[in-house]
């Protein structure tokens, strides 16, 4: 199998799936092994950090009751990050894309056209408005339907 390239300036969101690092998606293991740099949510269990052992880890995880960061200073800190060069990896607790949980971080990567990739897809300035051609997560996407308003 080949591993998608991890460019310099590039973040990826992935997901800590359940907690037991032998149940990561291989690209999400190849992530955190190629990561100059992981902000993480405070729920991700140590033993899946471990897989990035050269990447500086930065906590920014919401807990109830406790220290939160917000959304739109995650986004900053991932865009600075991008454009310094790094590698970045946005490591969610649990399925990143549950819930429609991609969308507030990716939005600032979308606004400010910077290359990264979510789940199973990849994004970069070649995708600046709308959906990607091959976007298979609006309803009747896969029938070649299209959405009516």
């Amino acid at each position: 199998m080949i591993s998608p390239q991890f460019a310099p300036g590039t973040v990826w969101l992935v997901g800590a799936g359940p907690g037991d690092p032998g149940l990561l998606t291989l690209h999400a293991a190849h992530a955190l092994a190629q990561a100059d740099i992981v902000l993480h949510d405070a729920l991700v269990p140590p033993d899946i950090l471990a897989l990035a052992p050269q990447a500086r880890l930065e906590p920014v995880g919401k807990r109830a009751g406790g220290a939160r960061t917000p959304q739109l200073r995650i986004n900053e800190r991932l865009i600075r990050l991008a454009r310094q060069g790094h590698r970045v990896v946005r490591l969610k607790g649990g399925d990143p894309l549950v819930f429609g949980r991609r969308g507030g971080a990716r939005a600032g990567g979308r606004r400010d056209f910077l290359p990264y990739r979510a789940g199973h897809q990849r994004r970069d300035r070649r995708h600046r408005r709308g959906r990607h051609p091959d976007d298979t997560s609006r309803p009747g996407a896969q029938r070649g339907l299209r959405h009516r308003a």
